[in-house]
């Protein structure tokens, strides 16, 4: 059989064109309800997945020993809180005691050895007690009596020094000794003192003591000898360290500082430096 031979394509049994083709394909349907679309379920059921960590979990042992390192850690915190403000006020106390100035015994509580004996510690107190009250009574009235007329004419002669046969040798001594005068007049008072303490109390100030002569005699009375004596010439005074015997056989050593008037040749100061009952 002959085929045609035209140049045209003729169109087979059965054969389906492109546009037929693209007409048939299915369109994708549409949403008609307006409701929103139910969730899906699938993202609900997927566990969620945490990521992995490569350190090892800590052990309880490690974490007790933290516990306790911070602790201790604490503590030791504390106390160095503690001790430095302890050594704050202890440094801030020294301080103000080295600013505070230091407390002066002078005047009658520094030059009556009744008074010094009282106040220092007792040893024994019921020796104590029987050589204060008897004694002063009789040794008193014993030397009472003789302080009315002596004291005139015994301290005169070396604090005035007039004119005479017998101020002659006071004041050649005063002529040689020239600065070292206030060592013989504070040595002439303690000499004074055991036996003749009107006379030593005729080398005071007035204005040196509260006390009245009876009274320095009374308290005098309770010294039996001066059994040493030193004095030293210092640029503030003379110091005297004196080691006196009691009536009860004790011994009170006390250190001075005495302070010697020029005009009046009398001892205006009297300051307590240390006393000790031995």
């Amino acid at each position: 059989m002959d085929r045609l031979t035209t140049g045209r394509r003729h169109a087979r049994a059965g054969s389906v064109t492109v546009t037929e083709l693209l007409i048939r394909q299915a369109s994708p349907a549409r949403c008609t309800d307006s409701s929103p679309a139910e969730p899906d379920d699938i993202t609900d059921t997927i566990p969620v997945v945490a990521p992995a960590s490569h350190r090892r979990p800590p052990a309880r042992n490690t974490q007790f020993a933290k516990l306790a390192s911070i602790g201790v850690a604490g503590v030791v915190l504390c106390g160095a809180v503690t001790v430095s403000s302890m050594i704050y006020q202890q440094r801030r106390e020294n301080a103000q005691s080295a600013v505070r100035p230091a407390v002066q015994i002078t005047g009658d509580q520094a030059l009556l050895p009744d008074r010094l004996d009282r106040g220092l510690p007792r040893a024994y107190v019921p020796a104590e007690s029987p050589r204060q009250v008897p004694p002063t009574d009789g040794a008193s009235a014993a030397t009472a009596a003789p302080s009315t007329t002596p004291p005139p004419s015994a301290p005169v002669t070396p604090v005035h020094a007039p004119p005479g046969g017998t101020t002659a040798s006071a004041n050649t001594d005063d002529d040689e000794a020239g600065p070292a005068n206030d060592l013989a007049l504070v040595r002439e008072f303690y000499e004074n003192l055991p036996g003749a303490p009107a006379a030593a109390f005729q080398l005071l100030s007035p204005e040196l003591l509260n006390s009245s002569l009876g009274e320095f005699l009374q308290s005098w009375s309770l010294v039996v000898a001066i059994d040493s004596l030193e004095l030293v010439q210092q640029a503030d005074g003379v110091l005297a360290t004196v080691r006196m015997r009691l009536l009860g056989g004790g011994h009170l050593r006390i250190q001075q500082l005495l302070t010697v008037a020029e005009s009046p040749r009398r001892i205006v100061g009297v300051q307590l430096l240390s006393a000790q009952r031995n």
